[in-house]
């Protein structure tokens, strides 16, 4: 498993550095499904998707904090990694205590082998056996679903206790990382038994496959590996399909909710890009009854800003406004520079992190020629890091989210 996680990140670098632009349109094909239609201009048509489960309150059991990361990486290490030269299935994963996801990018041809490998995934029960990888992803502050070498592990352990920031709202602190220990396969079982079903999923996809096509194959391959029961949000769907595509608009007046926004970004690794990275990490140093993730490279080759924005409301303002205003306003709350050298620092040691691993990578598999490339790659991205201020990355967010280009909102919610 761990040459697999290892060659994935080493995939997920080199396709970064490579690939080639590309072109997308948001279409809404169902609710709570967005697809953007993406081909490659230089050759391979690909396809991405992200399987979004949101956890509500109460989903994790009482003083088991770490359990739905901890589900998590059991269940992504039961994915499957197929490599056929360069006709690969990249999967990956990220979680925290609001959300589990799962990403999955491979060339379209192959997408209905890769979501059987996932159906099968989601369907088995999360192994305590193989907890002992979460423990090591939680213990660093990533969500990589990589084992760090012992260097790598200690270096950013010493970074994210000098800066004392937090990663995605994981808490590294030795209590909290001892916590863990705490948590037992049964919790495991009852987190994925309430969270990762059909009525709490939400799917985006970068795809050329046509709209009924994708929902067909979703269909086929998702509504029976997933359970249907437990969850608090309501998300009707047909007795033998994934969502009913004809159900009238959500209602507004929710007391929760969630959206998928996105927005053209910039070109990958330019300095607007790093500037909207930084203030990804910068939002996800946040805290309050609004939470919003950007993630800037989720759908990697689009060119896309993708924004994951949670809230709660007391039911005197609409859920869509009350997210709306969140994504929108999100560089103007960041009034002071409170976080930014600690983001910088994190920032270059997560990279310093993902291009070691794809070097180690790189001679492990012969191609000595590959060789100097990250450390170069990586020289000038912590330059780049460390030059940027606190004002451009306040520009570089009013150019980007900017509501006049928003290509979709999806709202989910309950009032129980």
């Amino acid at each position: 498993m761990k040459n697999k996680a290892l060659g994935a990140m080493a995939m997920v670098l080199f396709f970064c550095i490579f690939s080639g632009r590309g072109a997308y349109a948001l279409e809404e094909i169902s609710r709570g499904i967005y697809t953007l239609a993406y081909q490659r201009y230089d050759g391979l048509p690909l396809s991405t998707l992200s399987f979004f489960f949101p956890s509500g309150a109460g989903a994790e059991p009482a003083g088991k904090k770490g359990v739905a990361a901890l589900t998590a990486a059991a269940l992504y290490s039961r994915l499957p990694w197929l490599g056929d030269d360069s006709r690969w299935i990249l999967t990956d994963y990220a979680a925290t205590d609001d959300y589990i996801e799962f990403f999955m990018q491979c060339p379209t041809y192959r997408l209905s082998e890769a979501l059987d490998g996932l159906a099968a995934a989601l369907s088995s029960m999360p192994d305590s056996e193989q907890s002992e990888l979460a423990f090591r992803v939680l213990k660093a502050g990533l969500s990589s679903g990589l084992y760090p070498s012992d260097d790598i592990l200690k270096y950013a352990s010493q970074v994210l206790s000098d800066s004392s920031y937090l990663d995605a709202g994981f808490d590294t602190s030795p209590a909290a990382v001892k916590a863990l220990d705490n948590i037992t396969k049964e919790d495991s079982l009852e987190y994925y038994k309430k969270q990762v079903c059909l009525e709490n999923l939400l799917v985006s996809a970068v795809t050329d496959m046509d709209s009924p096509t994708l929902l067909g194959m979703l269909d086929k391959y998702l509504a029976g590996a997933l359970s249907t029961g437990g969850s608090r949000y309501d998300i009707p769907r047909r007795a033998s399909g994934i969502l009913e595509p004809e159900l009238e608009t959500l209602r507004e007046d929710m007391s929760e909710g969630i959206c998928l926004i996105a927005f053209p970004g910039p070109e990958y690794r330019t300095r607007e890009y790093i500037c909207l990275e930084l203030l990804d990490e910068m939002l996800l140093s946040e805290r309050g009854e609004s939470m919003v993730y950007a993630h800037i490279t989720r759908n990697i080759g689009t060119n896309m800003l993708l924004f994951y924005g949670k809230t709660h409301t007391d039911n005197s303002a609409p859920v869509r406004e009350s997210i709306e205003k969140n994504v929108f306003g999100a560089h103007t709350r960041l009034s002071d520079e409170k976080y930014l050298d600690a983001v910088k620092a994190f920032l270059k040691a997560r990279n310093a992190m993902r291009l070691s691993v794809a070097e180690n990578f790189v001679l492990d598999a012969g191609l000595t020629s590959m060789a100097g490339e990250g450390a170069a790659a990586l020289d000038g991205l912590s330059a780049a890091v460390d030059s940027i201020s606190y004002g451009e990355i306040r520009d570089a967010a009013v150019k980007y989210i900017d509501p006049a280009k928003k290509r979709g909102l999806s709202i989910r919610g309950s009032n129980k």
